[in-house]
């Protein structure tokens, strides 16, 4: 491999690569000998080749030794199931947005890889509110502390996963229905939403897809524009405003590797609380990027418990334990977490650039290894 690596981009690679060209730019910048970058980027029909993951067949026909995989928009979960049938004669370099450690007994894979991560689901929640190309720059995303609220937390989900139904099975039957707000696999539970909800009216029955089919029919007078609106970039404010916390149930829940999607960054940027149901020592990794969580406000160490199950009960438990939370006590701490936060935001270009550090420190040590 040399430099800059040629490579047939796919949506989401494209758009991390051209990103990463800013970053290359700003790299050289004001040096009189110009630093090497890693990738060109575009059509290059002698150039490798990137495949979403999904596209197994595709995968296998392609006669490269080496094979760019874009996972950007999907994490760990989905790749021991795709990746059985890829052969096994080539080299992947695997784009995602979820990091875990390729040594881990729990995280092998039949093939021969190297991951570069990149956090794309927040490279996409920062361009989606700070461009002002994009409708959802003017909307209003900033959480009110205005207490009393109408109902203790508010939960949102479109896709079933088991440590999503034991919130339905086994954590909201423990309160009152007036006292939560869940929106859950095209159904509602809890308090009427639709009057705060960009969702009219909600399913009769299970329906993964109901809410994502609701909202690309809301934004489809945004489709071929360059910021495309997408129902994952919408901003549920309203909801976040009738709830003192947002309970969120992130993709994954199961191990130690970390994939934070909009649903831990919405709640993050707009500054409303949250309780986290998650992979063992995600908020810690979130904490680690510089952002605040709510261990100095209330009881998280339920984010390292290494048992799923155990730690789906300790959750249940502090949302239990704050049904009689002074929220107006504490206030001033939680303001000062969101203001925190905020402030983070602006510094979020040294996550990125911390990203695309790694991501060449992997490429050289492919090639140490295979010189």
């Amino acid at each position: 491999m040399e430099l800059p690596i040629k490579i047939c981009t796919s949506q989401h690679a494209d758009e991390v690569l051209n990103f990463y060209k800013y970053y290359a730019n700003f790299k050289n910048f004001f040096r009189y000998k110009k630093l090497p970058t890693y990738f060109n980027a575009g059509d290059h029909p002698d150039g490798y080749v990137c495949f979403e993951y999904y596209k197994e067949q595709k995968i296998c026909e392609d006669n490269h030794s080496i094979v760019f995989i874009d996972a950007l928009k999907e994490g760990w979960h989905e790749l021991p199931s795709r990746c059985v049938s890829w052969p096994r004669d080539k080299h992947y370099f695997i784009l995602s947005s979820a990091y875990w450690d390729i040594e881990d007994p729990d995280y092998q894979l039949p093939i021969d890889y190297t991951l570069l991560y990149f956090p794309w689901v927040l490279f996409d929640t920062v361009r989606t509110f700070t461009s002002f190309k994009h409708e959802f720059y003017f909307s209003n995303i900033e959480y009110d502390f205005n207490y009393p609220k109408q109902v203790s937390f508010c939960s949102m989900s479109a896709v079933k996963k088991n440590h999503r139904d034991y919130i339905i099975k086994n954590l909201i039957p423990q309160f009152d229905k007036s006292r939560y707000a869940v929106k859950y696999a095209g159904q509602q539970f809890g308090v009427d939403l639709s009057n705060v909800d960009f969702v009219p009216k909600y399913s009769d029955t299970e329906d993964q897809n109901y809410f994502h089919v609701e909202g690309y029919r809301l934004f489809e007078n945004t489709t071929g524009k360059e910021l495309q609106l997408r129902p994952s970039q919408y901003m549920p404010i309203d909801i976040y405003n009738i709830s003192y916390y947002n309970l969120v149930a992130e993709s994954n829940h199961a191990g130690s590797h970390f994939f934070p999607t909009e649903k831990i960054w919405r709640p993050i940027l707009s500054g409303i609380p949250f309780v986290c149901i998650s992979t063992q020592n995600f908020l810690k990794r979130i904490r680690d990027l510089g952002f605040r969580t709510y261990n100095t406000v209330w009881d998280e160490s339920y984010d390292s418990i290494k048992h799923p199950q155990q730690r789906l009960e300790a959750v249940t438990k502090l949302c239990l334990q704050l049904e009689n939370f002074d929220w107006n006590a504490n206030r001033d701490k939680l303001v000062e977490i969101a203001t925190h936060n905020r402030i983070q935001w602006t510094k979020v270009s040294k996550i990125f650039t911390d990203s695309f550090i790694g991501m060449e420190n992997s490429i050289e040590q492919y090639r140490n290894n295979n010189t």
